[in-house]
């Protein structure tokens, strides 16, 4: 019993000095010997894996020779810095960045479009999401024939031959594939496969409060209000202009609404009949023999929120500004690689026309937010993403919820549209709140001052508190995302092939799901998760090994005689 106390005493000791905060990662100017240069290595606040995820990179990075000055920032403002970086290639002294933690989504489940967003070189912002300016002519010829291949096994060998590309190429550096879960209060409910796991944020119009005793005409205010909790504020209220999943969240699935919806969580469980397609803004639609014409017929009875209709007319205009080059709004590449072109039927129908069939035409195009004419086309396209339109001075959608007050780092606050063709949701007040702190956020979700934590919080050990407590409970969601480190191609270091595989050989990916995640979660074996039909089979898993990770750094010129480090010799 002795033998069995010490043991976990030691452990204990081992885990807890690993996830000690670090009064600084870099060293001092006169230490300058112990390492061959310093990068800084942003991690956002308010998730708490990332957080300890960026101390132990940097803890392990110093033992090759690599100086880490870790920055712990708003998601906001690292965000600024993330775009700076993937628009001009600037580095973090110049408002750019070096390299960062982030999650990100490629949705590789069902179709490669995320894939392609992510790394191919005609998708750098502002038109697109190759945040780390990635060039390889060899992945954009796969990625681009993997976008217009109909047969599906076909169409995933190609993205298997992408994924080996990036593989070696390290644009960004694969961690874990976190099993991330939302807190939700016991007594809001949402009805079977609509909950935050299969909907995100669209789930909100269909929750309601159940409360024993009480009808909702008995509730309070606070009571008839759902309160969802975020670790960020929003980069953008125009869902194209977003960088940020927080603004999708927040405004995207809530604010806007779109031709069709579609998810992948019912990929994973759900009826069939969920998959694929459901419509919204289009009532229903009629799709030529060969594929290539989608007819879609819109609602009648849909308004803006400031009580116009909505016609072809928005559509039609939504549709034009992606293709506007002044206007920088979302990624064009799809629309061109296709071929679409579009044109107005009447009032109430839009015809689609692609040059080729595409078996993702719906999932990528038809899920574009559409936005309201009679407003947007009065500022100039190049002055809309700075407009008070994408500010939150202004904000008019067509979606479940109404803007109704914006309080910057603070929270914003919507209330239910009466008229949604939807249906008015149940709550009569929807209110996203800021909470950067995970911990402040999950003593909130207990003490009932909020009802819903974002799945970004990163929570992990909280499942076991989730699991007893009888006021709140979890909605795990399905592990469709990757933690990374995004690198900026453009760093005269970092763009070095040898060293960004040093930094992915010292990156421990096991204690970063075993300790930091509690288990939730995978290690990355590459880039696509093992599910994703784009997975490639004959990849070596990621390894976690010092001494081959300074040899990666003696390929890439490194002497290790010249510096003197601590670690493995």
């Amino acid at each position: 019993m002795k033998t069995n106390k010490f043991a976990f005493l030691i452990s204990t000791i081992l885990i807890t000095s690993l996830l000690l905060p670090l009064p600084a990662v870099s060293v001092d100017a006169a230490d300058k010997k112990s390492r061959f240069f310093d990068v800084t290595l942003m991690t956002p606040i308010g998730n708490v894996a990332r957080e300890k995820a960026g101390q132990i990179i940097a803890r392990d990075l110093e033992k090759i020779g690599i100086g880490v000055n870790l920055r712990y920032m708003e998601f906001a403002t690292l965000a600024n810095h993330w775009k700076s970086g993937g628009a001009n290639g600037t580095l973090f002294d110049d408002g750019g960045f070096d390299m960062l933690i982030l999650q990100t989504s490629m949705f590789a489940t069902i179709d490669p479009v995320g894939f392609y967003r992510a790394f191919a070189s005609d998708q750098f912002p502002k038109s697109g999401k190759n945040y780390t300016r990635y060039i390889n002519p060899e992945f954009d010829k796969y990625a681009y024939k993997a976008l217009v291949t109909v047969d599906d096994q076909e169409r995933w060998n190609l993205v298997q031959e992408a994924e080996k590309l990036i593989y070696n190429d390290l644009p960004t550096i694969p961690l874990w594939h976190p099993a991330y879960f939302h807190g939700v209060r016991s007594d809001v409910k949402f009805p079977e496969y609509k909950d935050p796991e299969d909907w995100w944020a669209y789930s909100f119009r269909w929750a309601k409060r159940e409360i024993k005793g009480k009808t909702k005409k008995d509730m309070t205010l606070r009571e008839r209000t759902l309160i969802y909790a975020q670790p960020s504020d929003l980069d953008a209220f125009i869902p194209g202009y977003r960088a940020s999943g927080y603004s999708l969240f927040a405004t995207g699935y809530t604010v806007f609404d779109s031709l069709i919806h579609q998810t992948d969580a019912p990929y994973f469980r759900g009826p069939k009949e969920q998959r694929g397609p459901q419509p919204a803004l289009a009532e229903n639609w009629d799709v030529s023999i060969d594929g290539k014409i989608w007819t879609m017929n819109l609602r009648k009875k849909a308004t803006w929120h400031d009580g116009t209709p909505f016609t072809a007319d928005d559509v039609i205009f939504t549709y034009d500004l992606i293709v506007n080059k002044d206007a920088l709004y979302e990624s064009e590449a799809f629309i061109k690689e296709v071929g679409i072109t579009w044109k107005k039927i009447d009032k109430y129908t839009v015809e689609f026309t692609s040059e080729k069939y595409n078996p993702l035409f719906s999932s990528e195009f038809l899920t574009r937010h559409i936005l309201p004419k009679h407003l947007f086309s009065k500022v100039p396209p190049q002055d809309l993403m700075k407009s008070d339109y994408n500010t939150g001075k202004k904000v008019v959608g067509n979606g479940p919820w109404v803007f109704d007050e914006y309080k910057p780092a603070e929270y914003l606050k919507l209330k239910a549209n009466d008229n949604y063709y939807g249906g008015r949701p149940e709550f009569d007040y929807l209110i996203v709140k800021f909470i950067p702190q995970a911990a402040s956020a999950w003593y909130a979700l207990k003490t009932g001052d909020i009802d819903v934590t974002n799945h970004m919080y990163g929570f992990s050990r909280e499942l076991d508190d989730a699991n007893s407590d009888p006021n709140i409970y979890a909605v795990i969601d399905p592990l469709t995302a990757i933690q990374n480190i995004q690198i900026n191609a453009e760093h005269p270091i970092l763009s070095n092939i040898w060293v960004r595989r040093a930094i992915s050989l010292a990156s421990n990916r096991d204690v970063m799901v075993k300790v930091i995640s509690n288990g939730l979660g995978v290690a990355a074996q590459q880039h696509l998760p093992p599910w994703s039909p784009g997975f490639a089979p004959d990849l070596e898993p990621m390894a976690y090994d010092l001494n081959e990770a300074k040899k990666m750094m003696v390929k890439a010129g490194y002497n290790y005689d010249d510096v003197t480090i601590k670690g493995p010799k």
